[in-house]
């Protein structure tokens, strides 16, 4: 079931100049679409159009067949989570940052949930009550991973979520990633990352982005194995 709809997405900044270019994609229910891409080709934006912080200045995105521009924004970002490279905290602590999702719909989740939600990212439960503030880049995005998560969101979006992480944080965060996206009801999870192990290991499909165009959406296999494009087999260092 498609899920997220891009249809002819464009970013243009001041000046003329393009992030985006003509975007055509779709993100399907239970799938990790992987978008891999050299630095400014603008795999961080992609994720922003997604869910409206940026707003695209031609063509449209749809969730469920429905303009995203359509959503109220507290409806749009429940539904469709991001997860920023670099965090930043909406609360004093680590509780009331887990707890700021629930806490818009009206829920008042208990400690021992929000424990659970630290503990799945691999943080013990008495970080609760730690300041935001005293938290290292890496443990605010496994934070913001679990806050993320808490909203139950429709589609998941992560940019670069493993890059202030040891290898065996990313390997385990990697592994919550992969079972999340499996066990039901399964979201749409889109990851930008610039490691291809991971999303040769990870993704269902990947897509790749150069200068804000679509090069090339496949299987993770047939892109890693059988590139159509010339642009991808360069990209991945096959000539």
């Amino acid at each position: 079931m498609i899920k997220l709809r891009l249809e002819g997405v464009s970013v243009r900044r001041a000046g003329g100049a393009s992030a985006l270019e003509g975007v055509d994609l779709e993100v399907h229910a239970g799938e990790v679409l992987v978008v891999v891409g050299p630095s400014g080709a603008g795999k961080t934006t992609l994720l922003r159009v997604m869910n409206e912080l940026e707003p695209a200045t031609a063509g449209r995105v749809l969730l469920d067949g429905v303009p995203t521009g359509a959503l109220a924004p507290a409806e749009l970002r429940r539904r469709v989570g991001l997860v920023p490279q670099v965090p930043r905290p909406l609360a004093r602590d680590v509780a009331g940052e887990l707890a700021f999702g629930p806490r818009l719909r009206g829920e008042a989740p208990g400690r021992a949930d929000l424990a659970r939600a630290l503990e799945e990212v691999g943080l013990p439960a008495g970080f609760l009550d730690r300041p935001m503030g005293r938290l290292s880049i890496g443990e605010q995005q496994r934070v913001a991973f679990a806050r993320a998560w808490l909203n139950r969101p429709e589609v998941l979006l992560l940019d670069e979520p493993t890059s202030a992480l040891d290898p065996k944080s990313a390997d385990a965060l990697l592994a919550l990633i992969g079972r999340l996206a499996r066990t039901p009801p399964a979201p749409a999870v889109v990851l930008v990352t610039h490691t291809l192990a991971q999303a040769r290991a990870l993704g269902d499909r990947v897509a790749l982005l150069e200068g804000g165009r679509l090069v090339e959406v496949a299987p993770a296999a047939a892109f890693f194995e059988a590139p159509r494009e010339a642009a991808t087999r360069r990209f991945l260092g096959g000539g």
